[in-house]
């Protein structure tokens, strides 16, 4: 994980299972900076009602609430009505280029 500045923006870089994400740096519960100080955290997943652990470090903890939000997806665990703000990221070369377009 990296935290950016792109301008006037924070953006949180992530590299979950080989593939980039960019997350804005703003929780959407309450303005928490979440990836510069949230915790990434590894994701549950129920599989034919028995819980078993999903990609490490896949989440991202809020650092105030504690809720967690899907890197790959930016959707709130505790709320699905929550997401946070993507950026589309690509790589050209040897380089990453985040835009602060939606991916």
């Amino acid at each position: 994980m990296r935290v950016l500045e792109i301008g006037s923006h924070r953006v949180g870089l992530f590299r979950v299972e080989e593939m980039l994400h960019a997350l804005a740096d703003r929780c959407p519960h309450r303005g928490a900076p979440i990836c510069s100080a949230g915790e990434l955290a590894t994701e549950i997943v129920v599989d034919g009602g028995a819980l078993e652990l999903g990609s490490p470090r896949a989440l991202l903890r809020c650092p105030w609430h504690k809720w967690d939000f899907e890197i790959a997806t930016g959707r709130c665990a505790v709320d699905s009505r929550l997401r946070v703000r993507r950026y589309a990221v690509r790589t050209e070369g040897d380089e990453i280029v985040v835009s602060l377009d939606h991916p």
